[in-house]
């Protein structure tokens, strides 16, 4: 692979992208999320925007209310007690000025003032306050000392779209596959440059090895167990993951360690317990506090295979091999990123789908990662992780095979190009080209004309 400098290709893809929303690069600082991914609960919703902040997915760059650009220069440390979120981060403002102190994340911007952070002085540190929702009045925040807080509010996809959603506009789709396959490659482009920015702020913040770990945690919670799966990563470490009592520290920290499964098992599940418990009761009184709750995890409706409990065996298997993974990385070898995942095995949950003894309905043993979920893993962390510094992470990316496409890629090509052949379909770069256009434009513009503007350009 060619080394060097970040992709200009890809930087201009994506500013051609940009401009096609209307946005400048400086404008696009404005942080976008889609909230449908964070549990609605509100504990639990604030412990998702605090896992993507920390994570590096809301990027390290941001536009306050009042106009300035503020850059995460620390993310400093996630308080685990009482207080602000995050304490002793540093940000730069408007290129110039450095501010030390603490950040608070909110779901609402009435937040601040209901929970009494404007007379605590507690959160008198505080520099900057990230909220979701707005209300119709707009709130202020400040310190018991009556000094102005600088506040990012973080916005829901497609709502800032002029026209709010509610025009209709006519499908009219692109005639030709080969024509719609232009915009779908500089969608594709732009979308790989903002994982490759995210990804680099997370190493940037936090180091590769852990980049890397929570990175693959993320991956393994797929749609529904991200936001758990991504805490738990978090709070425990790759390095107090891969321990010799990681396996129990993590089951435990998920609050899958319960005394009534303890006395109902039986058989291998009770042995397999034993062994969890004998480690995790010495220091279950210690770690309490980060122990998460029962409301983060969604435990049905899930394929066995895919299971919560098989998924944290997994994440342990992943902290044991986070060396040899960055190796990988570093080296750009995607074969070996990938047979280090797939190695991963374990003599329980090989044949087992959760802790209250359910035998896997295989006769044989089932991988804890399987092949679709290592090409995802490759697609969304390998490849965006080249991307700062090698020019051809994005034709590796296009050759990335999914084993499985998304239902949401077949809705929105059909919106897009009806006639685009299903076999063109399969490469990882396309569905994410089509799913970055369906995510952007669908209800807002035709793609025959988003098309005549790219053209026209």
């Amino acid at each position: 692979m060619k080394t060097g400098h970040p992709s200009s290709e890809l930087r201009r893809a994506s500013e051609k992208y940009l401009a096609l929303q209307s946005l400048s690069p400086a404008e696009s600082l404005i942080q976008e999320i889609d909230f449908q991914q964070v549990v609605s609960e509100e504990k639990i919703g604030e412990l998702a925007l605090q896992a993507k902040f920390y994570s590096g997915e809301f990027g390290d760059r941001w536009v306050t209310l009042c106009g300035k650009e503020v850059r995460l220069l620390d993310p400093g440390a996630w308080n685990r007690e009482a207080g602000p979120d995050f304490r002793g981060v540093t940000v730069l403002v408007d290129g110039g000025e450095k501010l030390h102190g603490d950040l608070e994340m909110d779901l609402h911007s009435s937040g601040w003032e209901q929970h009494g952070h404007s007379t605590n002085p507690a959160f008198g540190e505080v520099v900057l306050h990230f909220f979701f929702h707005e209300g119709q009045k707009r709130v202020f925040a400040r310190n018991f000392r009556n000094e102005s807080v600088m506040q990012v509010r973080l916005f829901q996809r497609g709502e800032k779209s002029e026209n709010g959603g509610s025009e209709i506009f006519s499908p009219e789709p692109i005639g030709s596959p080969a024509d719609a396959l232009l915009l779908i490659r500089l969608a594709a482009m732009h979308r790989l440059q903002v994982k490759a920015k995210a990804a680099a702020t997370s190493v940037r913040l936090h180091g590769k090895k852990t980049a890397i770990f929570q990175g693959v945690a993320r991956a393994l919670g797929y749609k529904d167990n991200t936001i758990p799966l991504s805490l738990l990563a978090q709070r425990s470490g790759w390095k107090t993951a891969s321990a010799a009592s990681g396996e129990p520290y993590l089951f435990g920290l998920a609050g899958f360690l319960s005394g009534e499964d303890f006395d109902f098992a039986s058989g291998d599940t009770k042995r397999y317990l034993r062994g969890l418990w004998e480690e995790w009761w010495k220091i279950r009184d210690a770690e309490n506090r980060l122990v998460l709750p029962p409301e983060a995890w969604k435990l049905s409706g899930i394929r066995p295979a895919n299971h919560p409990h098989r998924r944290v065996a997994a994440l342990r298997g992943v902290a044991q091999e986070t060396g040899q993974l960055t190796g990988a990385v570093e080296r750009g070898d995607l074969a070996a990123f990938e047979n280090c995942l797939a190695r991963i095995k374990h003599p329980f949950w090989g044949r087992h789908w959760n802790l209250k003894g359910g035998e896997l309905p295989l006769g044989k043993e089932v991988a804890l990662v399987g092949k679709n979920r290592i090409a995802d893993i490759a697609a969304n962390l390998f490849v965006p992780l080249l991307a700062e510094e090698k020019e051809d992470a994005f034709s590796l990316w296009e050759k990335i095979r999914p084993g499985q496409t998304p239902a949401k890629v077949f809705d929105y090509s059909a919106w897009l190009c009806p006639s685009l052949p299903e076999k063109s379909l399969v490469s990882a770069a396309v569905q994410q080209g089509i799913l970055q256009l369906g995510n952007d434009f669908r209800g807002k513009e035709s793609p025959r004309s988003l098309l005549a503007r790219y053209l026209n350009r």
